[in-house]
């Protein structure tokens, strides 16, 4: 790929520099490119992924979702340029995203706080219920259980313990 005469086609610049690669990305490759109007992340997505029939419109979602998110949650949606967020050049599909400095961190590295912070985002998230264009809210696809009926049947086994497991659970006061 021409990865300077793809950029000017997206108006992003002109390049400065040899795009770097970051390391981190499993599945897909990662690039710094340094252009006369900014400095970006482009993301070429893996191409043995995007042949599948759905590969695509995730790819599409998962980018709707991130900007519908971002006034509630720290998050990070590819730029939109010329009214896709998932670019196409050649037979590679690609997106591209401002270049935000940061440090990784390691699984070795995580800590409780970072499980928190985590916790916290993901709550945020599942209380919001978001409408996304484009984008049809599934059923619940488990079921929630009935602790009131366990707690029942066990009250009626007559284990005592189990029943202070279960009403801890349940919030139940039996």
């Amino acid at each position: 790929m021409d990865i300077e005469k793809w950029m000017d086609t997206l108006h992003l610049g002109k390049l400065l520099e040899e795009p770097v690669k970051v390391d981190g990305g499993l599945l897909h490759k990662m690039y710094r490119v340094s252009t006369s109007k900014d400095v970006f992340a482009v993301k070429v997505l893996n191409p043995e992924i995007m042949k599948r029939a759905e590969a695509l419109s995730n790819m599409v979602n998962s980018e709707k979702a991130a900007r519908a998110f971002a006034p509630l949650i720290p998050v990070i949606s590819s730029l939109e340029i010329g009214g896709k967020q998932v670019q196409k050049w050649g037979e590679y599909y690609y997106l591209v995203f401002l270049w935000i400095d940061g440090t990784p961190i390691f699984p070795r590295e995580i800590t409780p706080h970072h499980c928190e912070v985590i916790g916290d985002i993901l709550g945020k998230m599942h209380q919001r219920e978001l409408l996304i264009e484009g984008i049809i809210p599934e059923e619940d696809s488990f079921e929630m259980y009935d602790w009131e009926t366990y707690l029942q049947r066990i009250n009626e086994l007559g284990s005592s313990w189990l029943c202070k497991s279960i009403s801890g659970i349940s919030g139940s006061d039996k």
